[in-house]
């Protein structure tokens, strides 16, 4: 996500005669300049923040100049991005799935949460994504000074590849973002579990060395069908210990809260005669919904160092 390109940001910056020509702007237009720096940055929260955006990148292809190149078209991975469609937050997602007690394997009105965030509808048709509006960016350049990196502070930005969170921190670094203090919520969607577990691991060692002032993170882990091929339940456990301590590096954040949230969207996905074709043991090899619950307390009290209160839900679903 790009704010504006890079020479613009550079000549932007806020110098002597820069802010020389802005006082004198504001004293025939004082309406800033009434205003605390408190009560503009709540401005600036209220128009610039509050989402929960989702980082993609798209593969890009551009002819070349056919006159002065032999060589085939371009093609190049670029960002994008999408606020997110839920009406479900993440807050939201975890207190019914610590609530839930009637079902015995999934929570049904958080699974599909984020499903049609991008994608297309039973119609074939893709909607048009939500972008973020910045258009207060261009107010003046005072408003650009002063807000054009609190976007990335007051938004949560989700990523479900650990390739596309080490790239976007990557990017901002290059583009004069400072990560250490810009970035303070991240939503990780742990989709792959097994096979992108080492790149979870750089992600991850990423986000701990250039996010020094990270205070939320959304974590969800999506159970894959075969997580385990055995019914017992410390067999099942230590199938995902790997997983435990790769998210444990968190640990070395500030993080302040964490919320947790194991879903099963193969499940929720199926139909009710896909289910009933599954066998008893593809069921036993499945984690129960309090087994889940156990495992989200032990990855937040490894990321923050306690438990989350609440344990009589966990208590009741057994």
């Amino acid at each position: 996500m790009e704010l504006r390109s890079r020479r613009k940001v550079q000549n932007a910056g806020p110098d002597l005669v820069t802010n020389a020509a802005i006082t004198t702007a504001n004293s025939l237009t004082p309406f800033l300049s009434l205003l605390s720096q408190e009560m503009k940055n709540h401005i600036y929260e209220l128009v610039l923040g509050g989402n929960l955006i989702h980082i993609k990148r798209d593969l890009i292809i551009s002819r070349r100049d056919v006159v002065h190149s032999t060589k085939g078209d371009i093609k190049e991975q670029r960002f994008t991005h999408q606020i997110c469609s839920s009406h479900i937050s993440e807050e939201d997602a975890e207190d019914r799935f610590y609530a839930e007690q009637d079902s015995c394997l999934y929570v049904r009105d958080i699974e599909l949460r984020h499903s049609r965030c991008g994608t297309a509808t039973l119609d074939g048709t893709t909607p048009a994504p939500s972008r973020m509006d910045i258009n207060l960016l261009h107010a003046c350049r005072q408003i650009y000074n002063e807000a054009r990196f609190m976007p990335y502070s007051f938004n949560t930005f989700s990523f479900d590849s650990p390739r596309n969170l080490r790239a976007f921190v990557h990017l901002l670094i290059r583009r004069g973002v400072n990560v250490n203090e810009a970035i303070r919520s991240l939503h990780i969607d742990l989709l792959h579990v097994n096979h992108d577990l080492h790149g979870w691991f750089q992600a991850f060692n990423a986000v701990t060395q250039h996010m020094t002032l990270l205070e939320k993170v959304f974590i969800n882990v999506d159970q894959k069908p075969y997580w385990s091929i055995s019914d017992d339940d410390d067999q099942k456990i230590l199938a995902m210990k790997p997983v435990m301590i790769c998210l444990a590096i968190l640990r070395n954040t500030p993080i302040k809260s964490a919320a947790i949230v194991v879903s099963d969207r193969f499940l929720a996905r199926s139909s009710a005669t896909s289910l009933s074709r599954l066998s008893n043991f593809d069921i036993e090899c499945r984690w129960c919904l309090w087994v889940k619950k156990l495992w989200a307390d032990a990855i937040k009290e490894g990321i923050l160092g306690r438990q989350r209160s609440g344990s009589e839900n966990t208590d009741g679903a057994e």
